[in-house]
């Protein structure tokens, strides 16, 4: 499947769906059960919520129903509940998916007592709580999670933490987009890139890492914050497509897990289950590992169990350690390619969009017919990157 060249993700959003409703298309399979699909669009570089929006498009049987910020703020979540209900009504799923728990107690209760099995999916360290009025306490919104049939999060350490309170969690870690980010043959214009967000207080101690870094070494970072003065900033991107040139255009790509300040997630009336994490693995990496970037990220539990150290990820333990890794891998082309090839070759063959609609389509029992793309695999597989 090839999304085409887009200026944000957004508009290919918007494009397609417009084509959509004026020509029959083609579909790639009928789903054997109606599901409808139910999202919040509120972050326009949220690439994997828009490559599920557009896989799930390409299936008969699949509805969805998209809410704008203004109508689902955190703190009324059912401010348009009526909407959700017409749709529920008039499509009469059997299967209800909702990306980042948008939905308010109510709406779960009313789903459910439909008799309509309901998922949700978390895309971010935040799986014990959602947003909702102030007086909502943890109790009742664990009380409507543990009613989901399923509750797939990417952070596996909070899967035994929700098993424990009777919910039937699964771990379903990010994925990325192939037809956006895959290696391409570009030379180098970066020696040490940086993309993301270098002041919300969970990521608080990225700036002092990117500004010590750039003591030594030339770094870049896209961000749409300020940078450290001695490092080049560019302005943030959401079109998928310059953002894969742009890994592609690193010599090395460093990512950042830690997290730091978590209070704002810790406040919740009557809050028993605490955040008390001190990592979390982004988005991003999948992203860059899918780009052919050489990837470099703190060492934690759950990079090393997702990838193998040394083979097709950095990573490292301390500033020095890093230090030290960023200078060899400077000075040694081949490495940094073969890791960047090893990286690409996992991550197009285990976290595609594909391969997460295909896991919970497989969990929700229905017949789907769905076959991996693995057209970049194929072509690359007698070739080094």
């Amino acid at each position: 499947m090839s999304f085409g060249k887009i200026g944000t993700l957004r508009d290919y959003h918007s494009r397609t769906t417009l084509v959509d409703s004026l020509l029959q298309r083609q579909r790639r399979a009928h789903l054997d059960r109606r599901l409808l699909f139910v999202y919040k669009d509120v972050d326009a570089t949220d690439h994997q919520l828009y490559a599920l929006l557009n896989h799930l498009r390409t299936f008969a049987g699949v509805s969805i129903l998209r809410f704008t910020a203004a109508e689902r703020p955190r703190t009324d979540p059912a401010r348009s509940t009526a909407k959700l209900r017409r749709a529920v009504a008039s499509f009469e799923p059997q299967i209800v998916l909702v990306y980042n728990n948008i939905l308010s107690i109510e709406e779960v209760d009313f789903i459910k007592e439909r008799g309509v099995r309901l998922a949700s999916m978390t895309s971010g360290v935040a799986s014990f709580t959602w947003g909702a009025p102030p007086e909502v306490t943890q109790q009742q919104i664990v009380d409507r999670i543990r009613v989901h049939d399923w509750y797939f999060v990417p952070h596996a350490p909070h899967v035994p933490i929700l098993r424990a309170e009777g919910v039937n969690a699964i771990e379903l870690s990010h994925w990325f987009e192939p037809a956006w980010f895959r290696p391409l043959d570009l030379p180098p214009e970066h020696d040490v890139l940086f993309v993301g967000d270098l002041d919300n207080p969970l990521n608080r101690g990225r700036r002092a890492l990117i500004e010590s870094l750039s003591q030594q070494f030339d770094v870049t970072v896209m961000s749409a914050g300020s940078a450290p003065s001695r490092v080049r900033r560019l302005a943030p991107t959401s079109n998928p497509h310059a953002l894969n040139r742009l890994l592609n255009q690193a010599k090395l790509v460093l990512g950042s897990d830690l997290l730091f300040d978590t209070s704002a997630l810790n406040s919740l009336p009557g809050q028993y289950l605490r955040y008390e994490d001190t990592f979390f693995i982004r988005q991003r990496t999948f992203m860059s590992l899918g780009a052919g970037a050489c990837y470099l990220v703190e060492a934690h539990p759950e990079a090393t169990r997702l990838f193998e150290p040394g083979c097709d990820i950095v990573l490292w333990r301390d500033q020095t350690d890093l230090r030290d890794d960023i200078a060899r891998l400077l000075a040694d082309h081949a490495t940094r390619k073969a890791i960047g090839a090893a990286g690409a070759r996992r991550a197009h063959a285990e976290y595609t969009t594909a391969t997460r609609i295909r896991t919970m389509f497989d969990y929700f029992g229905v017949h789907h017919g769905l076959k991996l793309e693995v057209d970049w695999l194929k072509r690359s597989s007698d070739q080094t990157v």
